[in-house]
């Protein structure tokens, strides 16, 4: 019974903390909806000192999925333009005692955004607040429905240890290349060998 509550304890921590991204959009007049993706790529490094950052995590802009098909192609094509921008980019993230400060790549403009975040041992979760117009996507609206300019997004990545990271990989065996030094054999005829001289004649008497 024990081994049993371990592994769905196992199961579900591993559901809340899987890599992904989930972006909860407001819609006006009412209403709301969350597009997510779970391919992001990417991982944060903890620091011996306990703070955090990032580099480089990408999400594909065609692997945010609404739950309803036409909105993910006006959401993708029309207004991310996936064909021309085709990820969504964290450039840059630090962070201290769950507070941060990033830099945010979309559609080529690049934004600063703050939030906070949450960590356990292997992944860290954060959490912040953009505006789609800072980033030249506007007037969104279909059959008289909008959206709100704010939009809250919820990222989460591995997180591993900076010496993790900064070890230098396993050293190879990199001896030098012995070079057997076999002199080479010249190929050839041999040059010919002259016949010894005739004995000299003996004298007159």
């Amino acid at each position: 019974m024990f081994k049993l509550l371990l592994a769905i304890s196992f199961v579900f921590s591993f559901q809340v903390w899987a890599q992904n991204l989930k972006l909860s959009v407001g819609l006006n007049p009412a209403g709301d909806f969350v597009a997510e993706s779970d391919q992001v790529s990417g991982q944060a490094v903890e620091n011996p000192d306990g703070s955090v950052e990032a580099t480089n995590i990408k999400v594909p802009v065609k692997s945010l999925k609404s739950g309803i098909s036409m909105r993910d192609e006006h959401m993708q094509n029309k207004y991310l333009e996936a064909a021309k921008y085709p990820d969504i980019i964290l450039k840059a993230a630090k962070g201290r005692d769950g507070k941060g400060l990033a830099i945010l790549i979309v559609k080529g403009k690049e934004g600063k955004v703050s939030g906070t975040y949450t960590k356990d041992a292997n992944h860290l979760k954060a959490n912040f607040k953009m505006k789609i117009s800072e980033f030249d996507i506007k007037n969104i609206s279909y059959k008289g429905i909008g959206v709100e300019d704010e939009v809250k997004v919820e990222v989460t990545v591995p997180l591993v240890k900076a010496s993790a990271v900064k070890a230098a990989p396993a050293a190879k065996a990199a001896a030098p290349a012995v070079k057997t030094a076999v002199p080479a054999v010249k190929t050839g005829t041999a040059p010919a060998v002259a016949p010894p001289k005739p004995p000299a004649p003996a004298p007159k008497r």
